[in-house]
């Protein structure tokens, strides 16, 4: 089997657990004799256009940096959707060379599979038949939450909502411990996720059990790792008179509640320890020196407050160490405390504290000696590639048939429509006009060169007062057989598209401003999207801008919370089942000055009926300083969105938490672009 791998970190380029997997993972593969592409995101390339390709053997190579610019400008992408989008445009190119894998494995940190799956589900023909499995290291959105910082900070809230979507996204969903399948499941209880251990193989050397002398910490100073509640444990020991110093070995990270360094957060509160030497911060180590370094170790203590199935413990527990360990994590399901290492709950300084004297009293080499026993069983590279061989095949074999749902983000609040004949594939394009001349021609005839063209095209009139616009409905009337005019007295925007929904034929309906264009995929393939799914109510897709600007707009998948904080689609380019929009679309007259086709969106999604997005501009939008969005200002603004929260305070309500710290951290709506703004 061909078999490929997404990852941020693979060695000797980028170290981390991440990469401690890649590399077990791909040396057993090559050994079973399978072929192995690994993309690796090199930040290190830049800006360089070319991607870096090395073979050896089985085993290729690709590496690329975030490479030029696109062109045209795609804005706003801040560091995981930019890697994510980078992976699929790579990986793309490899499809339509020949060279795509059989199957694909990515990580969900970052959701780097994105954009490869974004892409998949929208029918794109590089990614459509391409299976995608996911194993899960450390979600960043169940990891944030012991970090003390703020959760719904942009662009990292919505990284998050992007892993959300690859978990559900995914042909597949593996896990290392059934400890994270738990967490995972406690937020997607319809997802299948299998449970297959990371594989590792100890060096074949350790030092004699019992040798060590050191009590160390390894992994990043960071809060989730537990190294304040580790601190004030030996601040308490210490207190006492307990006379060994504590090696803290990893890279730091910021504190963020201080906007600190946790390192300088540590040597600030305890300097009276770090002055005696006791409390000592020896930095991140490479491979070989962190060996030698854990052989000197008496006991490893790994006191995270939330872990899958972490490298540290394995390593440590492979070189016959003592290990101390959190039973937030996998390493629960593999230390059986007493015979093979320890583990403790986070009760407080004192109980930890207790605990440490009484692994530090234990018989360290038949526990050291246990430790390796156990990791050389559980983490047996041969065994764990058989497991997610199996998978891959079945996945493999399973790749034709048909999904009937699109992914969501977060489950429970869209709800697939009940069994019915599906409705003849006809389509009526709409098109709201109000003295806007000839520019409506360009878009008419934009629309009629789609390559699945409408079986009508509704033109309505606004009560145009300028006698050339008028002469031009009549015009295209006589001129364009498909065309009819639907003429009404001037009643906004809103009430323009009503209308023509209420009057147009077809169960499919699109809207197209009368100064926009269409590209002639966006119909087409809307309508294969609304046919395939069936939790499925409107299409939208990326937006070109022209005159003016040349830059696109990305839109993403509408779904609560964040949808009812700031809009993620233009719904003057969607195509939507009229009975939907009829139902619960329609748009409001009273949002006078703008918004309206926010509000549209949030009324469907409130009524449990799923958008999907096309990643790709297919919808030009007309940049004009006379447009209705150019003409809002801070007071219609807030009277909209007081408008809109006040028309959905259900919905509103049952996103309270989330709604108000996407407000309070990134302030109001109006003033992002983007979820992935930078």
């Amino acid at each position: 089997m061909h078999i490929g791998l997404m990852t941020t970190e693979y060695p000797p380029f980028f170290g981390g657990g991440i990469g401690t997997y890649a590399r077990h993972m791909v040396e057993q593969w090559l050994a079973d004799g399978h072929a192995v592409t690994v993309l690796l995101y090199d930040p290190r390339l830049g800006e360089r256009a070319d991607v870096v390709e090395e073979t050896t053997g089985r085993l290729r190579l690709v590496r690329f940096g975030e490479g030029p610019k696109p062109d045209p400008p795609v804005p706003g992408l801040a560091y995981a959707a930019a890697v994510s989008f980078r992976f699929a445009e790579v990986l793309a190119d490899l499809v339509r060379r020949g060279d795509a894998p059989d199957v694909v494995e990515s990580q969900e940190y970052d959701a780097i599979a994105y954009f490869v799956l974004q892409r998949k589900h929208t029918h794109d023909p590089a990614f459509r038949e391409l299976p995608v499995v996911l194993t899960a290291h450390g979600p960043k959105f169940i990891w944030d939450r012991y970090e003390d910082g703020p959760l719904y900070k942009l662009p990292h809230f919505w990284t998050g909502e992007m892993e959300r979507f690859c978990l559900a996204a995914a042909d597949a969903v593996v896990s290392p411990s059934a400890y994270l399948r738990d967490l995972i499941r406690a937020e997607r209880p319809d997802l299948a996720v299998h449970v297959v251990r990371n594989p590792f193989r100890p060096a074949p050397d350790p030092a004699p059990a019992g040798s060590g002398r050191g009590i160390y910490y390894v992994g990043r100073i960071q809060r989730l790792k537990g190294v304040l509640e580790l601190a004030a444990a030996f601040d308490r020991l210490w207190t006492e008179g307990f006379p060994d110093p504590l090696h803290l070995v990893g890279g730091d990270t910021a504190y963020r509640p201080l906007e600190r360094s946790m390192t300088e957060y540590l040597q600030r509160k305890y300097a009276r320890w770090a002055d005696q030497d006791r409390l000592r911060f020896l930095g991140p180590r490479p491979p070989d020196a962190l060996r030698r370094l854990l052989a000197d170790a008496r006991l490893v203590v790994v006191p995270s407050l939330i872990e899958n199935f972490p490298y540290v413990v394995l390593e440590a527990m492979g070189e016959q160490r003592v290990v101390l360990a959190s039973d937030r994590g996998g390493q629960r399901e593999i230390i059986r405390s007493g015979e093979n290492g320890f583990l403790f709950a986070h009760e407080g300084p004192e109980a930890l504290a207790a605990r440490i004297r009484e692994a530090l009293a234990a018989d360290g080499r038949a526990l050291g000696e246990a430790a390796r026993a156990t990791v050389l069983s559980a983490t047996d590279p041969a065994r764990v590639a058989a497991e997610k061989l199996e998978l891959f095949e079945t996945v493999v074999a399973g790749r034709r048939r048909p999904r009937r749902l699109f992914p969501v983000a977060r489950a429970g609040w869209n709800r697939a429509r009940p069994p019915a004949p599906a409705p003849p594939r006809r389509l009526s394009v709409i098109i709201p006009y109000f003295n806007l001349g000839e520019l409506v021609r360009e878009t008419v005839e934009s629309v009629l060169q789609a390559s699945e063209p409408p079986e009508e095209i509704i033109l309505v009139n606004d009560g145009s007062t300028d006698s050339r616009s008028l002469a031009f409905t009549y015009r295209l009337e006589a001129e364009y057989p498909t065309l009819r005019v639907v003429r009404q007295p001037n009643r906004g925007l809103s009430e323009a598209r009503n209308q023509g929904a209420r009057a147009a034929r077809a169960p499919y309906l699109a809207f197209v401003d009368a100064d926009d264009r269409v590209h002639p995929d966006l119909f087409r393939t809307a309508l294969d999207l609304l046919e395939a799914y069936d939790n499925l109510g409107f299409v939208g897709c990326w937006v070109q801008y022209f005159e003016g600007d040349d830059s696109i707009w990305m839109a993403w998948n509408p779904e609560p919370p964040y949808i009812l904080y700031h809009n993620t689609v233009l719904s003057g380019g969607i195509v939507v089942r009229r009975d939907v929009f009829l139902e619960a679309g329609l748009n409001d007259p009273g949002m006078t000055f703008g918004m309206e086709d926010w509000d549209s969106i949030i009324q469907m999604v409130g009524n449990g009926v799923g958008g999907a997005i096309i990643p790709r501009p297919l919808y030009y939008y007309r940049v004009r300083r006379d447009s209705m969005s150019r003409a809002f200002n801070r007071t219609n603004r807030e009277f909209l969105y007081q408008r809109i929260v006040a028309k959905h305070k259900d919905l509103v309500a049952a996103h309270a938490e989330a709604l108000a710290g996407l407000l309070n951290q990134n302030g109001p709506q109006w003033g992002v672009d983007g979820p992935t703004e930078v």
